[in-house]
């Protein structure tokens, strides 16, 4: 993947997580949780399916997600 591919992947990001936050209130873990989620994507699709089953599904959704083991290899980031 080239550095415009990145770019343009990474605005994506932005414009989902935004979106998201604008819709509903979530807590601080759950903003956490969704930003880590959503950066881990590596495709637009990807972006787009976890955008989607949030909407459709909310809290629930979440609750499934924390169980999701972390990549491997991918060092967490402070917030």
């Amino acid at each position: 993947m080239d550095d415009y591919e990145k770019i343009k992947l990474f605005n994506i990001k932005l414009i989902y997580v935004n979106s998201l936050f604008k819709i509903r209130d979530f807590n601080n873990e759950e903003k956490k949780l969704i930003i880590d989620k959503i950066n881990r994507a590596e495709t637009r699709n990807r972006v787009e399916w976890f955008y989607h089953c949030l909407l459709r599904d909310g809290d629930r959704f979440l609750k499934e997600v924390q169980y999701i083991s972390p990549i491997k290899g991918i060092k967490k980031h402070k917030m």
